[in-house]
């Protein structure tokens, strides 16, 4: 509806020239980050980096200021949303311009059985330094930080272990800020 903030889209993200995305998954442009969810040897990345082991539907709307993802996938037997949104706080413009994506990621089990999952952010390239319970990196022109509340760290990811019961749900506040100083934080 026009003015109202609110668009959506569905769409088969299977087939990468939905996105148009043509570059090979081992290019140099390909997105180095992600979230990762892991369950034993399997592993599905969230952002779309040109790999097919993505979920296979997806639904994407907006009541701006902030965006949903809805991703399903029957052969995975999870359903995940991601709600994204950066702070806007009126007539403050020091807290609505801080550099930081805030993502509530819900992860819901909708098979018949109890699963342990990991969810994580995790970068493939830059090694990290964990402090305060927040992974930091530096990539030569500021500092970039990954960080799950309740979660741990370790070199290259922010993570947090799931238990789930057949039809239980987890959400998880995830928080990836940039080139500001993290020396105070």
């Amino acid at each position: 509806e026009i003015g109202s903030g609110l668009v959506g889209s569905e769409m088969c993200i299977r087939d990468r020239s939905v996105w148009g995305y043509h570059k090979k998954p081992d290019s140099k442009f390909d997105v180095p980050w992600g979230f990762v969810i892991t369950e034993g040897d399997k592993k599905w990345k969230l952002i779309s980096d040109g790999s097919s082991d993505g979920f296979e539907h997806m639904k994407a709307s907006a009541y701006l200021p902030k965006s949903i993802f809805n991703l399903t996938d029957g052969n995975k037997g999870l359903n995940v949303s991601i709600k994204a949104f950066t702070p806007l706080v009126p007539h403050d413009l020091v807290i609505s311009n801080t550099p930081v994506q805030i993502f509530d990621i819900t992860i819901e089990n909708v098979k018949n059985k109890e699963r342990k999952i990991n969810f994580s952010i995790s970068h493939n390239v830059l090694k990290g330094k964990s402090r305060k319970g927040m992974l930091s990196f530096n990539d030569g022109k500021g500092d970039v930080a990954f960080f799950i509340e309740d979660g741990k760290t370790n070199k290259n990811e922010a993570y947090k272990s799931l238990e789930l019961k057949p039809g239980e749900s987890e959400t998880l506040r995830c928080y990836i800020a940039w080139y500001l100083s993290l020396i105070h934080i």
